[in-house]
C-alpha cells in the first residue's frame, strides 16, 4: 500500500463520492429546479399506477390506482429509459426532501356512472421512508394503449 492507497485510515475522501463538493452543490441546485419546473407538459402516457398503499407518500399525494403517468418531474415518455430515470430521481428527491411534480391522466365516472371523464391531474409527490416498502408506496407498470 504505497501512499495510503491500501484503504487504511485517512485514505478515504470525506465526500465519499469522489466528486468535488462544488460540482455536487451545482448538480443539486440544478436538480431542485428540475423537480419543480417542467419546461413542457408531455401528454404521451408511459406508465400506469396499478397499486397505491394506504398511508404511503403516493397515497398522501392523492395518486390513485389506474392513474396514467404523463410526467414524473423532468421524466416523460421519451426519456424514462425503462424507468431507470425514475429509479435514480426518487432516492435523490427523498434525500433532499424535495417534491416531484407528477402529472397523470385520470379517468372517473360522473352522474351516477353515466359519463366517463378523463382529466389531467397534477400532484406533488414527496418520496420518503415510511412504514411500507420503497419510498413511494405505489406500483408502476409500463403503459400500453
Amino acid at each position: 500500500g504505497v501512499g495510503g492507497a491500501d484503504g487504511g485510515e485517512g485514505s478515504v475522501p470525506r465526500t465519499g463520492t469522489g466528486t468535488s463538493s462544488t460540482t455536487r452543490t451545482r448538480e443539486r441546485n440544478q436538480r431542485q429546479v428540475s423537480f419543480q419546473q417542467q419546461q413542457q407538459q408531455h401528454t404521451t402516457p408511459f406508465a400506469i399506477i396499478n397499486e397505491v398503499s394506504p398511508s404511503s407518500p403516493a397515497h398522501e399525494a392523492d395518486l390513485r390506482k389506474g392513474d396514467v403517468l404523463l410526467n414524473f418531474g423532468p421524466i416523460h415518455a421519451s426519456n424514462h429509459d425503462d424507468f431507470k430515470a425514475i429509479a435514480k430521481l426518487v432516492p435523490r428527491a427523498a434525500e433532499e426532501r424535495s417534491a416531484i411534480s407528477v402529472s397523470v391522466r385520470r379517468k372517473s365516472t360522473e352522474l351516477g356512472g353515466v359519463v366517463e371523464v378523463i382529466r389531467t391531474v397534477n400532484v406533488e409527490l414527496r418520496p420518503r421512508t415510511w412504514s411500507g416498502r420503497g419510498l413511494l408506496g405505489c406500483h408502476i407498470l409500463p403503459y400500453t394503449e
